[in-house]
């Protein structure tokens, strides 16, 4: 199997080879393929489709080769908020919307 280089944004350099992540620099941002972060939020892969497609997450990289997307902490944050915000009866209408300034209350 080759290796796959994924520039992603200003954060670093990833490198997959043989299924591996390999950093190229000193930070190590948790870095989630789309299945991965369904696990690690417990969102399912058809809501967090349907949230990419609605706009209110965004994915940090796509591979050239395969298009698989990449996400980061920011985005698991995100769906903390997002589904928190659901438990409170707020409507993704309104969640997209005012996303700026539901984290600037919270932060």
């Amino acid at each position: 199997m080759g290796s796959l280089l994924v520039n992603i944004g200003n954060l670093c350099n990833i490198q997959l080879t043989a299924g591996f992540f390999i950093f190229e620099e000193n930070i190590m941002p948790n870095i989630y393929l789309l299945k991965d972060l369904s696990h690690v939020t417990g969102h399912s892969v058809d809501t967090l489709k349907f949230y990419l497609k609605i706009g209110l997450i965004k994915e940090i990289a796509r591979g050239p080769e395969t298009n698989f997307r990449f996400f980061d902490d920011t985005t698991v944050n995100s769906l903390k908020d997002i589904r928190e915000l659901r438990k409170n009866g707020v409507p993704l209408s309104k969640i997209k919307d005012n996303i700026p300034r539901y984290k600037k209350r919270q932060g």
